[in-house]
């Protein structure tokens, strides 16, 4: 639903999109964060970030490597404002690695991360699960460490009194968590 379309029902808006009687959202963050009262959510995933490289990129057929090592290299950001989770996870993982990203280009959704890296411009950080996606030009290649700031939690954020519609696709997903397709 368009943010123009958000508050025909005289009780959403475009900065509150859960006031909508048939939305729900997913949302990532690296770490718990309290929930409106009136709001219910559930952790949906966890994944670890992975480092995403051009499949040219010397460290590309690498198992895993360490944070550390994308030091020299340029990276394309989260936006901030679009991507204000992933953005500071990004910022506080390399922090932790000791170094701050050298900012090559900045990009407001995934597709357009994506993008820059598999245009071999640059690297970023992203969730794991991006790889099944078989992006060409991409490599996803494990980072080790066991900082919390390389976990990246999924929550599904809904109102209890949402449409049958929302609580039907939340049914959806909890099947398949609880019974992942087989390759």
């Amino acid at each position: 639903m368009s943010e123009g379309n958000s508050s025909h029902h005289g009780r959403g808006s475009p900065a509150n999109p859960l006031h909508e009687p048939s939305l729900a959202a997913a949302r990532t963050c690296a770490t718990p964060q309290p929930c409106r009262a009136d709001l219910a959510s559930e952790v949906f995933a966890v994944e670890r970030l992975t480092a995403a490289l051009p499949q040219d990129h010397p460290l590309a057929g690498a198992d895993q490597i360490g944070l550390e090592a994308l030091r020299d290299h340029d990276f394309v950001l989260p936006n901030v404002t679009a991507l204000p989770a992933l953005a500071e996870q990004v910022h506080l993982a390399c922090r932790q690695a000791g170094f701050t990203p050298r900012r090559r280009a900045v990009a407001d959704d995934l597709s357009g991360l994506l993008s820059y890296v598999a245009s071999g411009l640059c690297v970023s950080l992203l969730a794991e699960g991006l790889r099944d996606f078989g992006v060409p030009g991409i490599a996803f290649v494990p980072v080790r460490g066991s900082s919390p700031q390389l976990e990246t939690t999924v929550f599904a954020v809904y109102r209890p009194d949402a449409d049958a519609a929302v609580l039907r696709v939340l049914e959806v997903i909890r099947a398949q968590r609880r019974d992942p397709p087989r390759p």
